[in-house]
């Protein structure tokens, strides 16, 4: 575990240098842009909030090109076992994105409890269309669409690396193409089941706290599941091509 958590540490030293790596103009730049993603949450929408969980691709998308560069033969003489750190690459993007996760929400309540809307002018279709999320009982539908968002990205990102380790970063353009094919191949499955009545229309519009909380967890689960399954499908590659 203690080597799987090191490299995880290492992951993020990576990932996070390369956003940084371009220089003080960059920063300059984000830190209103910062300020500006901040204050759309607290006026407009605690809604608009889950751009965290996009902005989290920024600490996954470099660690796809280590294997690429000089990084790559970095990692490789590590005196961390092989198996562990393919492992740690799954458990940081599991990570990273229940992370950001949590921070979206944590965001959106503090948005509902200043309710800073009700400053705004009324006149204004954009003021009006996001203040019925500033109630608490709105939490657990908010939370359909971060946990939504959370867990589609960390799945595709986790099946991506996957993917790429076992058949080369070469063909990640291929990969994803394969994925998206196969995600619109499924929802389009359960919409035509759902519409002949073999399965229920799934309906998260209505649900309360106690519904949303189990519901929540057991998502978070399954995910978490098939992330350790990739990362051990993965570990077992890496691990009879290095025979």
């Amino acid at each position: 575990m203690g080597d799987i958590v090191k490299v995880m540490r290492m992951d993020f030293i990576t990932s996070a240098g390369s956003v940084t790596a371009n220089g003080k103009g960059e920063l300059i730049l984000g830190i209103p842009l910062l300020l500006l993603f901040l204050a759309m949450p607290l006026f407009l929408s605690p809604l608009l909030s889950f751009y965290l969980i996009f902005a989290a691709m920024v600490l996954v998308i470099p660690l796809q090109n280590t294997a690429k560069g000089d990084l790559g033969h970095l990692y490789g003489i590590l005196p961390v076992k092989r198996g562990n750190i393919t492992r740690a690459r799954f458990a940081y993007i599991f990570l990273i994105y229940l992370v950001s996760e949590l921070v979206s929400f944590l965001i959106a309540w503090i948005s509902i409890l200043l309710n800073l809307n009700r400053l705004l002018p009324d006149d204004s279709a954009l003021v009006e269309i996001g203040r019925e999320y500033y109630d608490s009982a709105k939490l657990p539908e908010i939370g359909v669409v971060f946990v939504g968002f959370t867990m589609f990205f960390c799945f595709m990102f986790s099946f991506m690396e996957m993917m790429g380790q076992i058949h080369g970063r070469e063909n990640e353009m291929k990969i994803l193409f394969i994925f998206l094919a196969g995600i619109v191949v499924v929802v389009l499955g359960f919409t035509w089941l759902a519409s002949i009545g073999i399965i229920p229309y799934m309906d998260f519009s209505g649900m309360s706290e106690p519904e949303a909380f189990p519901t929540f967890v057991i998502i978070h689960l399954v995910v978490g599941a098939l992330c350790v399954l990739f990362s051990e499908i993965t570990a077992a590659k890496m691990a009879a091509r290095e025979l």
